[in-house]
């Protein structure tokens, strides 16, 4: 019987932990203590060994409760992982008109790039995201912008080329590199990984590892659209306009996050914080990562 009622409670705790949470536990208990019960009434009425009885009651018990611990930790994650990457603060960055591109953090401000208020080029505002207090550095088709001790951003030329232009932290135009492999889509995303740039082309869906002086090292094909991507923690994490993609230092798939706003067009971690943006509603993002 005991038994029985075991397999039942495991059966009824797939269900319980999939549709009613916390719920699941509490169910178990209950129906681990009617199967002890029901264990030690039939030990009475048979005319079995009592000490193997004991020892087999006693693995069952030690089964039943680490089971339940494994299950109660794998609801926990699933309901960590559920809250990953929820939106905690958003902030408007402009209106409708708006044409957001790329997101970049200083340690102190934000970089933006696209078209803000009928001007396309590279914007800066501090870290309140107060828009009054944003201003323009550059003008230009930009579209994205990254921060490797200067400010690094992609900028589309008349001819439809690109190339990358340097900026040191106070706005200041430095230095032009122009991309060196042929681009055959928009490259819409750069990162730094603290040796080498990385920069996203959509369309065609590759990324492409730079040297510090962009000289190319190699490329890789990835399965889908790269619209932003930023480098923290050891890992490489792009978006399209609906996923977050956590990739390792070898471009192997780490993991899969679905953007919570309407269409994510750049990502940046500020601190420990991953801030998203969305050119849906136009707003910056704090994305929850803990």
């Amino acid at each position: 019987m005991f038994i029985g009622l075991f397999i039942i409670s495991e059966l009824y705790l797939f269900y319980a932990q999939r549709y009613q949470g916390l719920w699941a536990n509490v169910s178990q208990t209950i129906v681990l203590l009617l199967g002890t019960l029901g264990y030690l009434k039939a030990i009475r009425k048979t005319e079995w060994d009592r000490r193997a009885n004991y020892i087999l009651f006693c693995l069952f018990l030690a089964a039943a409760v680490l089971s339940q611990k494994v299950q109660r930790d794998q609801w926990a994650e699933a309901q960590k992982r559920q809250d990953f990457f929820k939106i905690i603060e958003s902030k408007n960055i402009g209106d409708r008109h708006c044409n957001l591109r790329g997101l970049g953090w200083d340690g102190s401000n934000f970089w933006l790039t696209g078209q803000i208020a009928g001007e396309a080029g590279i914007f800066r505002v501090d870290s309140s995201l107060d828009i009054g207090r944003m201003s323009r550095i550059d003008s230009g088709s930009f579209s994205a912008i990254v921060h490797a001790g200067n400010m690094f951003a992609i900028k589309e030329t008349a001819d439809r080329s690109y190339v990358v232009t340097e900026y040191d932290i106070g706005g200041i135009k430095v230095q032009t590199f122009p991309l060196p492999m042929k681009v055959g889509g928009s490259p819409n995303a750069i990162a730094f990984d603290g040796h080498n740039f990385w920069i996203g082309v959509d369309e065609v869906d590759e990324i492409h590892e730079l040297s510090p002086e962009f000289r190319e090292i190699r490329s890789y094909p990835l399965p889908h659209r790269i619209l932003g991507g930023t480098y923290h923690g050891g890992y490489l994490w792009l978006t399209d306009a609906y996923t977050i993609y956590k990739y390792d230092q070898h471009l192997a798939l780490v993991d899969v996050f679905p953007f919570k706003g309407v269409t994510c067009r750049g990502i940046v971690f500020a601190g420990e914080s991953m801030r998203s943006l969305d050119d849906g509603p136009k707003r910056i993002y704090r994305l929850q990562t803990d």
